[in-house]
């Protein structure tokens, strides 16, 4: 499986959101600047995982993007359909979705095919089954700091 550039800056940028903001809106900007993504390329990106329903476009002074989702429901499948399309075509599994493929046994001989379409289907699975909170689990194991937020303005 090769993994795009635009689908690893999909990953780092919801990562980004959800380790440093927790539920909260960044700008793109600040993503951009933290996870050393071109600022244009990543504000296609973003577009992207809005119309998949995976971040939310806020307006106003307390805009950006945020989770639509909490961490653990956003798995990484879902970043890759949405920045790549189906998996089965992303994997390269010759048109043949690992749950039809054994529905429809390939022939006695095709052993290869069979065996294909089991690591194919092993790979949606674990695909499927992590998510953006294992990311924030092993950052936080690791040490890893959050950033700061921005000091919050208040006039009267």
């Amino acid at each position: 499986m090769r993994v795009t550039t635009r689908t690893r800056y999909a990953i780092r940028a919801l990562y980004d959101l959800a380790f440093h903001r927790r539920g909260q809106t960044a700008l793109a900007k600040e993503i951009a600047a933290r996870q050393q993504i071109p600022l244009r390329f990543l504000e296609q990106i973003l577009q992207d995982l809005r119309r998949a329903g995976l971040v939310e476009a806020r307006r106003g002074p307390r805009g950006g993007y945020a989770l639509a989702r909490p961490p653990g429901e956003v798995s990484l499948a879902d970043v890759l359909r949405a920045a790549r399309g189906p998996l089965e075509e992303v994997l390269g599994l010759e048109g043949r979705a690992p749950a039809t493929a054994a529905a429809t046994p390939a022939p006695v001989d095709d052993i290869p095919a069979l065996v294909w379409a089991e690591v194919g289907a092993r790979l949606i699975d674990v695909l499927e089954q992590t998510t953006l909170a294992d990311f924030v689990a092993r950052a936080e194991a690791a040490g890893v700091r959050r950033a700061v937020l921005p000091a919050t303005m208040y006039f009267i």
